[in-house]
């Protein structure tokens, strides 16, 4: 099968990728998964906020600065949404989303957590780029 397909018009096209591009085992994701997850935790924790975590159902953790704490609490489900605060006032928000190719865990976030996502998201393209060994 080719992986190119011309569309009815015959001016545009898309990519079609071989069936098995991109999957990614369940145990070498969860462990891509949860190595950019921790390097998301110590950025935001060395950056000074504390953390609450919703899991997509309930309330996990509230407003937290320890690091095994936190590490704990995420993976309570498919989802994860964190709310930063500094100094008790809400800053930003990041998304995660768990089981999908791993190094996309990143799934959303406020545009004003880019800064504290910066590493993370190197960590997370560097992974996805094969750059890094995984296994």
């Amino acid at each position: 099968m080719s992986d190119r397909t011309i569309l009815p018009d015959g001016e545009n096209s898309i990519t079609i990728p071989p069936r098995n591009e991109g999957t990614v085992d369940s145990k070498k994701r969860r462990i891509v998964e949860k190595t950019i997850s921790e390097r998301i935790v110590r950025d935001v924790l060395g950056a000074g906020y504390t953390i609450t975590i919703h899991n997509g159902e309930r309330l996990v953790l509230v407003q937290s600065a320890g690091l095994d704490e936190i590490l704990e609490a995420l993976f309570s489900s498919g989802e994860d949404n964190l709310k930063l605060y500094a100094n008790g006032v809400f800053r930003h928000w990041i998304y995660l989303v768990y089981g999908r190719g791993g190094h996309d865990v990143i799934a959303d976030h406020s545009f004003s957590a880019e800064a504290v996502l910066a590493g993370a998201k190197v960590l997370a393209r560097d992974i996805a780029a094969g750059r890094l060994d995984m296994d």
